[in-house]
């Protein structure tokens, strides 16, 4: 039997194969209506897709390498519920073994399994348990940029090494961005993440007024990786190509911090150590001066500021 799929209604697809081109879906349910959360029965187990198909990763535990005969979801206290039936089985050496041998059944012959590997038949709950990691900006790898000439749109000078960034304009109308760096490798490759919060806090203004109002609010450049050819600052980040940008955001100052809300950017956190590990994000203005040869520019504690004055970039996960 196969799935298939279609997000318009036609033309219709197939379905990625969910255990190394050997067994298709027998049943999918969407969790909490969410289409990155789908979730397949199959007879190699219970696996799950981010991506509404087109790759598959097989549940932790025992419940990835059982066969599973029906599937279902629940909400209750804030958590979401999967329910998955099975007919019992071996956890670990029918599966394998069927592997090795290209078979797409589970009802293999094989030495008796450890005890401690066996499933018994019936109906189980698995909780997504939210988890939750609160990274500051590395200090040696973000700074501000200022632009090289008013009309320029490229970076000129820059420093690695203030305690400050300076968003807005100076006298010659040209204009100052930031680059903050989070190293978010130690998120499990495997974890679904549902939340995104990018918090920064004031340090003063020059030039006066409230800039963010001035400049018409914050833009976000995210990548997926760095910003040019290296880790550190350099003047090239000022207009490096990002994966996605954002915005405008006008978020209100509570207790001297800015936050800004980024699930919609979670695609683009970086959960591996390829690229260094990290995720950084290109902070700016929606207009690049205010066009009247004043220096004025909002100032914010950056990576090299007090460790309880660093810009956090907060991101709640679950295992699936």
């Amino acid at each position: 039997m196969n799935s298939f799929r279609s997000v318009d209604g036609g033309p219709w697809q197939d379905v990625a194969n969910v255990y190394a081109g050997q067994a298709t879906p027998s049943s999918c349910v969407f969790a909490d209506n969410d289409s990155t959360l789908l979730y397949a029965a199959s007879p190699w187990g219970l696996y799950f897709s981010g991506d509404m198909g087109d790759t598959w990763t097989p549940a932790s535990g025992a419940l990835g390498k059982v066969e599973i005969t029906g599937l279902n979801w629940g909400k209750a206290d804030g958590h979401i519920l999967i329910y998955a039936a099975t007919n019992g089985g071996d956890a670990g050496t029918a599966a394998a073994a069927s592997k090795a041998k290209g078979v797409t059944s589970l009802a293999v012959s094989v030495a008796p399994p450890a005890v401690s590997s066996l499933v018994g038949a019936g109906i189980y709950r698995r909780a997504q348990v939210t988890s939750s990691k609160s990274l500051s900006s590395w200090g040696s790898k973000d700074g501000w940029l200022l632009e090289s000439s008013h009309t320029s749109s490229r970076g000129g000078s820059t420093s690695a090494s203030a305690t400050t960034f300076r968003l807005g304009d100076d006298a010659s109308k040209k204009q100052y961005r930031a680059i903050l760096s989070f190293s978010t490798s130690s998120i499990p490759d495997g974890a679904v993440i549902t939340g995104v919060t990018l918090k920064f806090r004031k340090q003063g203004v020059t030039g006066g007024g409230d800039p963010v109002a001035k400049f018409n609010g914050f833009m976000i450049d995210m990548k997926k990786g760095y910003f040019g050819t290296r880790t550190t600052l350099q003047a090239g980040d000022f207009r490096a190509s990002a994966s996605k940008t954002y915005g405008a955001f006008k978020p209100a100052l509570s207790g001297g911090w800015y936050s800004i809300n980024l699930t919609s950017a979670k695609a683009y956190i970086n959960k591996t150590s390829a690229h260094a590990g990290l995720t950084q994000i290109r902070l700016r203005f929606k207009l690049d001066d205010n066009n009247n040869r004043v220096a004025n520019y909002l100032r914010l504690y950056s990576g090299n500021a007090a460790t309880s004055s660093r810009p956090q970039l907060i991101v709640t996960y679950y295992m699936p």
